[in-house]
């Protein structure tokens, strides 16, 4: 199965970037890192851990949404332009 992740560069209160990091079908399920690289990694482990939670408890994984409904979801619409798309396999 593959998920979309939505990832969001914002500027912090120090006027810094951060890479904010969401899986919409995982609710709750969001990292961040002040690079991409740093984020993508918290990212992993974050999904990571949160699909083995959902096995311990014996729930099943969502099912993935489609692109389509990605880009008209709120978590999409209501994030910054600089808001890139990416999948994990």
């Amino acid at each position: 199965m593959h998920y979309y992740a939505i990832v969001i560069v914002q500027k912090n209160s120090l006027n810094k970037f951060e890479f904010h990091i969401n899986f919409t079908d995982f609710v709750g399920c969001t990292a961040k890192g002040e690079t991409l690289e740093v984020a993508t990694t918290n990212a992993i482990k974050t999904l990571n851990a949160h699909i083995k939670n959902l096995q311990h408890n014996g729930a099943n994984s969502p099912t993935p949404s489609t692109l389509d409904q990605i880009i008209s979801s709120k978590a999409y619409s209501q994030s910054n332009p600089y808001c890139l798309i990416g999948y994990t396999p």
